[in-house]
């Protein structure tokens, strides 16, 4: 009785909080410039919905079964088709990830294949975003892989981002395992999958995530397997080794899983799970908090019971709750196609007719993002032929927002295993910051949380990787706050005791290949004026400024700085609220040009 009355305030407190409006989606893919398909191969291939250039706009990486992956810039107004590879890519590829492995403040690319080498591309740190291919020297294995899904996590929490994913040798599964590579720091990698305990051998990987399922602050690994073989849940031990705790979590359903879907469903603060599977169902993985789960599937109303592929939980209707979209795999008006469910806010879901008008297609990959920066989510669907992929746009409505993007100093610069926690209006939601989630899919970084009816968050807790807490309060609705670990601590930032940051083993591998640059004054107390020369004509304005970033010593970025125009080729940057100390300044021009230079902060 006492659950019940509990369960019943809970739903009453979130009626209060949101609004209900109707959502819809509606497909604008070929209006905005976007014609694809991924080919006719089964299972489909990755999507990324990441702002790959640094301009604040949610941009599309989509793969092809031919010729590599499709790159799509958003331009505010649209997208338009870049090449960035510096090769061809002759193997279907699967996975798409961007991310900053290297903590240089830009984004490098990773691409899973089918039948080869995975690849490695390191961003070469300007605004040309060439890609160089350090594959074989970065460590990524040659042993003839086909790889579905992977993952990036700061597994032993030492500030650099390591790839976890698996490889299928053939139809053989006695040669199928996981590679766990960690980041050593100096632009290689080693795989420790067999000495962690991570291996997760003889079985038909599909993907895996990163998670903490038990919040004990470090990153687990959940994993979907094809043929009934059993999924696997790895506990992170904290001393660079796992348990697999499969069996006696529940969590190990035995089905032909495809996807890993990670968020906090009932706001109770522990990440659940959802995988897809065939009309058998899918299953809805309740975290009960005591390190194990129950399958509540049926019970919510999304077993589904069709061949099911890429799942992900979002908050279309930015009421404070996760919802559920699930792509579907026969095309026609006959079979259960790709469904969206509305999260009732009492554990259950409903669905509503929310548009998506032709989403009847052959479907299997998807991702979130917010490509026109409304502040409610997006959707990017990966289709195969003959079927175009569809972007669908949210209607959006009344429902308050707040967007969160994070960096991290110490923690690795994407903040990559954050957990962000929210209240607004007496209401709690958690979500945590993940790099490869669903069925090849990769959700923007910039965190959508909805406030319903609120016009600000109460509060907000954000617990980095290594440790550290940031709190902010009385935060306005409708604005994207993007924070720097330490931020809100005067820069001092609080590592846990039983976690080793390794700095880079590089000599200031962020700073090779860049021009000396004229700063003054130096020392400098309250701002830095910057000459750089050779700018393109027009440099001056506002909207295509050189970007400014700010590294520590030892060479750790600590955030962007923004550029103001002082007339003809000179700026400037507020340094007043920095501590005392040496500082590098480097600039990089729009002409794809790298500056560099020290000051010193008395």
């Amino acid at each position: 009785m006492q659950m019940k009355r509990t369960l019943l305030l809970s739903t009453l407190l979130w009626m209060a909080f949101a609004i209900r409006a109707q959502i819809t989606y509606q497909n604008v893919a070929e209006t905005l410039g976007i014609e694809h398909t991924y080919g006719t191969g089964v299972s489909g291939g990755g999507v990324s919905f990441c702002d790959f250039n640094g301009d604040g706009l949610d941009d599309l990486s989509l793969a092809t079964e031919e010729d590599g992956p499709r790159f799509f810039r958003n331009t505010g107004n649209g997208f338009v088709e870049l090449s960035l590879l510096p090769q061809g890519i002759s193997q279907p590829v699967k996975q798409i990830l961007w991310a900053d492995y290297d903590n240089d403040g830009d984004k490098d690319l990773f691409l899973a294949v089918f039948e080869g080498q995975n690849y490695l591309f390191e961003n070469t740190g300007d605004n040309t975003l060439y890609m160089e291919d350090v594959s074989d020297q970065a460590g990524m294995p040659d042993d003839g892989l086909n790889t579905y899904g992977a993952c990036w996590g700061d597994f032993n929490r030492d500030g650099w981002i390591d790839l976890y994913f698996g490889g299928r040798m053939g139809n053989d599964t006695t040669l199928s395992r996981h590679y766990l590579l960690m980041n050593k720091a100096d632009g290689t990698f080693e795989d420790v999958a067999l000495s962690a305990g991570a291996d997760d051998p003889h079985k038909p990987q599909f993907c895996s995530a990163f998670l903490d399922f038990n919040n004990d602050r470090w990153p687990d690994i959940y994993t979907s397997h094809d043929k009934t073989k059993g999924n696997t849940l790895l506990r992170n031990n904290g001393d660079g080794t796992f348990s697999d705790l499969s069996q006696s979590s529940g969590a190990g359903v035995a089905l032909n899983a495809m996807c890993v879907a990670v968020g906090d469903y009932d706001r109770d603060g522990y990440q659940d799970i959802y995988v897809s599977n065939t009309p058998v169902g899918n299953a809805l993985l309740h975290n009960l908090g005591d390190e194990t789960f129950e399958e509540v599937a049926a019970e919510a109303g999304v077993a589904l019971y069709q061949t099911s592929w890429g799942s992900l939980f979002f908050d279309a209707d930015n009421d404070g709750d996760e919802d559920l979209y699930v792509c579907g795999m026969f095309a026609g008006s006959d079979p259960v196609t790709s469904t969206f469910f509305e999260n009732e806010g009492d554990g259950t879901f409903s669905q509503p007719d929310a548009g998506f008008e032709g989403d009847t297609v052959t479907s299997f990959n998807n991702a979130i993002g917010d490509f026109n920066n409304d502040g409610y989510p997006d959707m990017m669907v990966v289709n195969t032929a003959p079927y175009n992929s569809q972007l669908w746009q949210n209607s959006g409505g009344d429902n308050q927002w707040i967007k969160i993007r994070l960096e991290g100093v110490l923690s690795n610069r994407d903040g990559i295993g954050s957990r962000i926690e929210l209240w607004a209006g007496g209401q709690y939601q958690m979500k945590y910051a993940h790099c490869g989630i669903g069925f090849l899919g990769q959700n923007s970084e910039t965190l959508i949380f909805g406030l319903g009816a609120n016009s600000s968050a109460d509060s907000i807790l954000i617990t980095w990787p290594t440790g550290h807490q940031d709190r902010l309060y009385n935060q306005s609705a409708g604005q994207t706050l993007e924070v720097l670990e330490g931020s809100t601590t005067n820069g001092q930032i609080e590592v846990d005791p039983d976690v080793s940051i390794i700095t880079s083993t590089q000599e200031t591998p962020a700073f090779a290949k860049f021009q000396a640059l004229h700063t003054y004054p130096n020392p400098a107390s309250e701002q830095v004026f910057i000459t750089v020369p050779h700018l393109p004509k027009g440099e001056g304005n506002r909207q295509i400024l050189p970007t400014a970033r700010l590294f520590d010593e030892q060479g750790r970025l600590l955030g962007f700085r923004q550029m103001q125009y002082r007339g003809e080729q000179t700026f400037y940057i507020d340094i007043s609220t920095l501590p005392s100390g040496k500082y590098h300044l480097c600039v990089y021009s729009a002409s794809g040009e790298r500056f560099l230079s020290s000051f010193v902060k008395p």
